[in-house]
């Protein structure tokens, strides 16, 4: 049962191809075991349904992982449910306005927009409009859009197919940076109009309370430093300045009637009114200014 051996070196090369072999069986063994468990512990894993997780698939240490996503699920569900809601609230509350919405990021794509701005838009057209720049739409607008993207604040009134559109233009600033812009477009038709006849209205009136004035100047002027004015003619002059006074008293009396009848109706005086009578009247008070 025993042998002679020179050297215990000698003696250890004799054992090391045995010891290897037995060390790589073993090694063997332990990775086939190791897989093996490694695989019955992650199948579980990834069977489940990370939209309908079942505790009852798993093993127990996998069961608080699998409550942990079914209380995230609820909870992504309950919050996508008001994303939704809010949403439709939103959609319902933009699609019903008259005026135009439109949010745009910094390269001009449209990231929300009403049919109202649509329409504009696309030239009375609701069409699917994704960016201004690239579907070409109205210059007038995009250069709203491009200065409020530079950060300035924008607010101009452009004439677009015989409508007036007031177009404001807000820049939306994330961590310092412009990250886009939101505009609103106003139909403003109605409201420049009434702007136009008022400046016309001011400038009709202006006329008409110099009018009078001036022919009173005129009338004055002919009696001052003249001696030996008839007495006929003076009687004639001071007349025409009374009626000239009286017609200013009428006037002022005309603009308050229209200051109650745009707060209330106001009571119209109604009478016949003979036109060559006045035609004559107006010649005759004009004719000095001539």
């Amino acid at each position: 049962m025993s042998c002679t051996q020179k050297t215990v070196m000698a003696m250890l090369l004799m054992m090391m191809p045995p010891l290897l072999g037995v060390a790589a069986a073993v090694l063997l063994i332990c990775m086939l075991m190791a897989f093996r468990l490694a695989r019955h512990i992650v199948d579980p894993i990834n069977r489940i349904d990370l939209d309908h997780p079942v505790v009852e698939e798993t093993y127990g240490e996998l069961e608080p992982l699998v409550k942990r996503i079914q209380e995230q699920n609820r909870t992504i569900r309950r919050q996508m449910d008001e994303l939704s809601q809010r949403q439709r609230e939103f959609s319902a509350l933009t699609d019903n306005m008259s005026e135009g919405f439109l949010l745009v990021d910094y390269k001009t794509n449209v990231l929300s927009a009403n049919h109202s701005a649509l329409r504009m838009l696309g030239d009375g057209k609701a069409e699917e409009i994704t960016n201004l720049r690239r579907d070409n739409c109205l210059p007038q607008v995009l250069t709203t859009v491009e200065a409020a993207l530079a950060g300035v604040r924008t607010e101009t009134v452009q004439e677009i197919g015989g409508i007036s559109w007031q177009v404001i233009a807000n820049p939306v600033v994330s961590s310092g940076q412009v990250a886009g812009v939101a505009v609103l477009l106003m139909d403003v038709t109605e409201r420049e109009q009434r702007e136009k006849l008022r400046q016309e209205f001011s400038a009709n009136v202006s006329h008409e309370l110099k009018t009078p004035l001036t022919s009173m100047k005129v009338l004055a002027d002919s009696l001052v430093g003249q001696e030996g004015v008839p007495e006929e003619l003076y009687q004639e002059f001071m007349g025409d300045i009374t009626a000239e006074i009286d017609r200013e008293n009428k006037i002022i009396t005309d603009l308050l009637s229209l200051v109650k009848m745009d707060k209330k109706a106001a009571d119209l005086n109604v009478e016949h009114l003979n036109i060559n009578q006045l035609l004559e009247d107006i010649l005759k008070r004009l004719r000095p200014i001539a």
